[in-house]
Order: C-alpha cells, then sequence, then structure tokens
C-alpha cells in the first residue's frame, strides 16, 4: 500500500478528545487552522498505515514535497500575487 502523505503531519496531534464535537467538527476555517487540520489529518493518515504495517501489510508513506495546487492561493495579497505565480511556475512541480 502506498500511502502520500506530507511533512505537515508534524503539526498534527495525538488527543483526539476535542469536547465530544468529534474529528470531523472543524468549524474555523481561517487559513492557520486549516492547516492544522490538514496536519491532523495527514498525522492520523500516519498513524492508520502505521497500524496497518503493524498488521503485517507492506506499506509505504511517501511525502512528495510542495506541490502546485490552488491550496492557500485566495490569502495570497494582491501585490504579491504575480510573485507567488512566478514561485509556483519555477519551483513547485505539478502533481501529474
Amino acid at each position: 500500500m502506498v500511502v502520500i502523505s506530507s511533512g505537515c503531519y508534524k503539526n498534527g496531534w495525538s488527543n483526539l478528545d476535542d469536547g465530544g464535537r468529534g474529528i470531523g467538527a472543524f468549524d474555523d476555517w481561517s487559513t492557520l487552522s486549516a492547516m492544522q487540520y490538514y496536519g491532523q489529518t495527514k498525522f492520523l493518515l500516519q498513524e492508520w498505515a502505521s497500524w496497518r504495517a503493524d498488521r503485517g501489510l507492506d506499506v509505504v508513506v511517501h511525502s512528495p514535497g510542495p506541490i502546485k495546487t490552488a491550496l492557500g492561493s485566495e490569502n495570497v495579497p494582491w501585490p504579491l500575487v504575480p510573485s507567488y505565480r512566478l514561485m509556483l511556475a519555477l519551483l513547485f512541480p505539478t502533481p501529474d
């Protein structure tokens, strides 16, 4: 099994006691909180992959690094948009 992860898993946490709201009860979608939730999902994914590996399944967890996507682009201040687009074009590979 191949699991696509992210270095953002380091921002995840193992204490799932969120006051009874449930893991999917995200209510703050600011950029910072969205990235924290993204890190949490990647953390849980890696925990699940480790659990599967402990039960005999061959598991590879891969983090491809930064990829050219629209994630977070709506929060780039308009004066920086040209520089942001240039940075994406020059430094980030496409998902393909």
